[in-house]
């Protein structure tokens, strides 16, 4: 996958956990098995994974976890064309979803560029479904945040809102 669409998913993951629910209107839960998957995979590429801090998390060791992960499923995928080399550096020009959203009375008005995120997840998603990494933490952490983010789009979305209960 293109590596500013990892940088934009990893930037967005890391906003919404770093931020809680206050920056966008969505929270992650900063104590589900999901975080703490996501926590886990970034640990191993802090400078100190023994002091790595619990409580943020850092979009530059994200985003070479879920680079590593794209690669493990690409390898799986195409055996022949193994590639072992590191993950880049995160580009320093990628697209920012996460921003500050605003509530009327009766939901959250999303931006346009959520939807984009969500359409990137599930392709990146889609591309990481090889050989074993669906059973990966991170995988599923992703996938989590994937069906997070699309039940936010869709209760907040004004045709939901109209839409009868019962």
């Amino acid at each position: 996958m293109n590596p500013d669409r990892i940088a934009t998913i990893a930037d967005a993951i890391t906003k919404q956990y770093n931020s809680g629910h206050g920056l966008t209107g969505m929270s992650l839960g900063r104590k589900n098995e999901s975080v703490e998957s996501i926590y886990n995979a970034c640990r191993k590429y802090a400078d100190c994974p023994d002091h790595y801090k619990r409580s943020v998390i850092w979009k530059e060791h994200l985003y070479r976890a879920l680079w590593d992960m794209n690669r493990e499923a690409v390898n799986a995928r195409y055996p022949d064309m193994q590639d072992h080399g590191e993950a880049p550096l995160m580009p320093g020009k990628h697209e920012r979803v996460i921003c500050q959203l605003v509530y009327d009375d009766e939901h959250w008005h999303v931006p346009d560029r959520y939807y984009q995120l969500l359409k990137w997840c599930e392709c990146f998603l889609y591309q990481c479904a090889e050989g074993d990494v669906p059973d990966s933490p991170l995988y599923q952490a992703v996938e989590d945040y994937c069906v997070q983010l699309r039940s936010f789009i869709i209760h907040n979305h004004p045709a939901y809102a109209k839409a009868k209960w019962g």
